[in-house]
């Protein structure tokens, strides 16, 4: 019956990771006054609806990105598809304290294939960490290349899985971070970068300076 499918659905967006933010990024709340807005949008829906290959969202903090890689697993949630959320910042924390023991321990193994393996899998914020203690942005250590590199090269040579990607690096911050990495992302997805633009930061729209 209908109320099954309904609490079917319900219960994937529990598993995906994505409970907590899932009723709010929706596309209907999607901010689209500007054209730029309009573009990411149209593409967004437009990938919801045809889903095939790669969709990755790149450049401005606080424009959205998050907002609409959400929609568009929330259509695929409800659609019936498994996602897995892979917030960057805190799962590759995860990965990291897992491998401690050993490179092959079942622990580290489990955590990557439920990220490698995943029908759709979203990795949102992709290279984001922490500040140092001087503020500045550090770069992402050998070891969260060599993680990113495992999950996005299986995924690349096994097409048929659906992989969604938000970053605030540009297509060049990427490159120059790993090439082989950079390289496939933007050979399998529909990339849209918006601009660095202070004032396309939804965040702090209604700062007021006084």
């Amino acid at each position: 019956c209908k109320c099954v499918v309904v609490r079917n659905s319900i219960m994937r967006m529990k598993r995906s990771g994505l409970k907590n933010i899932i009723s709010d990024y929706t596309f209907e709340k999607f901010e689209d006054t500007e054209p730029w807005q309009k573009a990411v949008k149209a593409a967004a829906m437009e990938y919801a609806e045809n889903p095939t290959g790669w969709f990755a969202l790149c450049g401005q903090s606080g424009a959205g990105k998050t907002h609409l890689c959400t929609a568009i697993c929330r259509s695929f949630l409800l659609a019936g598809k498994r996602v897995v959320y892979m917030l960057w910042r805190d799962e590759i924390v995860k990965i990291k304290e897992a491998a401690k023991g050993s490179d092959d321990s079942s622990e580290l193994r489990d955590l990557l294939d439920r990220y490698k393996t995943a029908d759709v899998l979203y990795i949102d914020d992709l290279f984001k960490t922490g500040r140092a203690a001087d503020n500045t942005m550090p770069k992402p250590t050998p070891a969260d290349i060599n993680y990113a590199f495992e999950i996005i090269n299986y995924r690349y040579n096994n097409p048929s899985l659906l992989t969604i990607i938000s970053s605030e690096l540009t297509e060049d911050e990427l490159l120059d971070i790993d090439e082989a990495i950079g390289g496939r992302i933007y050979e399998r997805a529909k990339t849209f970068t918006i601009g660095k633009d202070r004032s396309r930061n939804y965040r702090i729209r209604k700062a007021v300076t006084l």
